[in-house]
């Protein structure tokens, strides 16, 4: 993330960012094979501030041996908006393979393990409680935002609206 590129984006009318930072735990980042630390995502996230005010993030919970800690830093970055999902193992997935063909076990002999069902339920009860704190509510299934800041898009796929997907991971 560049100064010059979100200026480019603003410029040519991007009105909303959201960074898949994914974990708010260095082990776990590291892990899913992130290329940075939770600082890093930070940094990033505080220069689309500077240019977004529509600015959010996404998580993942449900990722094995992921403490799901850390969230009190979150009342510091400004969010409008947070994307919560939990994991979904995909096959021919690093992790997968992890899980099911032996490869790397962890450090101490022992494989990653996913949590249980009720588990990552517990985790996501405790994100939906702390994001409320600092102002997200629920507004679907798996997104909280500053009451004026909810994605369009969503609603828009939700209320079965047309939209246009367009870039690299857009569906549309």
């Amino acid at each position: 993330m560049t100064e010059d590129c979100l200026i480019r984006l603003r410029d040519g009318g991007v009105n909303r960012i959201s960074m898949g930072v994914q974990s708010l735990d260095d082990a776990t980042l590291a892990k899913m094979g992130r290329g940075y630390r939770l600082k890093d995502a930070e940094r990033a996230f505080q220069l689309v501030r500077r240019y977004f005010d529509n600015a959010g993030i996404d998580l993942i919970l449900g990722y094995p041996g992921d403490p799901c800690s850390n969230w009190q830093s979150l009342a510091d970055w400004g969010l409008r908006h947070c994307s919560v999902y939990s994991l979904i193992l995909e096959p021919d997935s690093r992790l997968y393979r992890q899980l099911h063909s032996g490869d790397r076990p962890q450090k101490n002999g022992d494989r990653p393990q996913l949590p249980s069902d009720d588990q990552v339920l517990d985790q996501l009860a405790k994100v939906a409680d702390y994001l409320s704190e600092i102002g997200l509510g629920r507004y679907e299934i798996s997104n909280y935002a500053v009451k004026g800041f909810e994605c369009q898009h969503n609603l828009a796929v939700w209320r079965g609206e047309d939209y246009l997907g367009l870039g690299a991971g857009a569906y549309g």
